[in-house]
């Protein structure tokens, strides 16, 4: 159980944070080459990516809490932590950020001021993922590898006597 918990934690935690970097960098080139079909394009795709991070970070979550409860260390709620902090962005973002975004777009108002400052929040929450994401990446070595089970101490045996056994008595000389 622990190896698949780890296994499933640690490649929804890389597509996640994979997805994430991926995503930044198309879109950034998609903006240099043609604009006109960004416009149109990168809406879709954080509607789309956003539902997988959805289910990435769920089943991070839960595999690493999963962790946690069989195998209660440290490193396993710091990732934990670390998973949850990038949870709480995503679903801000999801929540409260995108639709107000999209439904700007749609209006046409994508270049008012309104827009500019729901587009850095975003980004500022997107940032905050893939840096608590980054951060959780340097602990899951130690994660993976499984604590040693030292034996548990024997009581001490009782040692034998090791000094030499008392010579007989012998009767004084006559």
């Amino acid at each position: 159980m622990h190896y698949l918990l780890r296994l499933v934690g640690v490649l929804a935690w890389a597509l996640w944070l994979g997805g994430l970097i991926a995503l930044a960098l198309f879109v950034i080139a998609l903006f240099r080459e043609d604009r006109a079909t960004a416009l149109v394009a990168a809406p879709l795709m954080f509607a789309r990516f956003e539902r997988a991070q959805l289910l990435f970070a769920a089943v991070s979550l839960l595999a690493v809490g999963g962790l946690r409860l069989i195998e209660p260390r440290a490193v396993h709620s710091v990732i934990f932590t670390f998973f949850a902090v990038a949870t709480l962005a995503l679903v801000i973002s999801a929540t409260l950020i995108r639709p107000k975004l999209e439904r700007l777009r749609v209006e046409g108002e994508s270049a008012g001021p309104q827009f500019r400052h729901m587009h850095g929040q975003s980004m500022a929450l997107y940032s905050l993922q893939a840096s608590a994401l980054a951060l959780a990446a340097l602990f899951i070595p130690a994660a993976m590898n499984r604590p040693e089970v030292k034996p548990a101490p024997m009581p001490p045996t009782p040692q034998p006597q090791t000094a030499p056994p008392a010579a007989r008595p012998t009767a004084p000389p006559a």
